[in-house]
């Protein structure tokens, strides 16, 4: 899985990169200027 921030519509792609499909889109309510992943969530 890929995340990548759409910062200039507020939400998060979620990409499976088997595929490259864009398998999810998440929306933010803040200003998005990056993102973090651990993991451990």
């Amino acid at each position: 899985m890929y995340y990548f921030a759409n910062v200039n519509s507020n939400t998060v792609s979620v990409i499976n990169t088997s595929s490259n499909a864009v398998i999810a889109t998440i929306s933010v309510y803040i200003f998005l200027s990056g993102i973090s992943i651990t993991l451990n969530g």
